[in-house]
């Protein structure tokens, strides 16, 4: 009997041993636990910043494209005005206005319809 108490002992012993275990060991993976959901929640918010970046560096560029072709035009626009006053003061520069006025036409004929359509 004094060998059934004993094997007895020894197992209650055993199991709390495992059971200790267990413990140490459950609290010991908890911080990874919820290091990695972090991790998991801190790259979905970087894969949506990077959409939202592209989406907005997308429009940035089309913007970028708009002011190109608003510069062109004024720089048109500025020459042409400056000829036309210089013609005005003493009735030269003929052919410079010719040339402003063509391009005036290409640009209004060839670019006008689709500088919206481009964007």
């Amino acid at each position: 009997m004094p060998e059934l108490e004993t094997s007895i002992v020894w197992l209650g012993a055993i199991a709390g041993a495992l059971s200790s275990i267990a413990a140490l060991l459950s609290l010991a993976f908890k911080p990874f636990l919820k290091l990695k959901e972090r991790v998991k929640v801190l790259e979905d918010e970087i894969r949506t910043l990077k959409e939202e970046l592209a989406e907005h560096q997308d429009k940035l560029n089309k913007d970028h494209h708009s002011f190109l072709l608003q510069q062109d035009v004024n720089r048109l626009l500025l020459e042409s005005t400056s000829n036309l006053l210089k013609h005005n003061v003493d009735g030269n520069n003929t052919k410079q206005m010719m040339d402003c006025a063509r391009r005036i036409d290409d640009l209004v004929f060839a670019r006008g319809s689709s500088i919206k359509e481009e964007l």
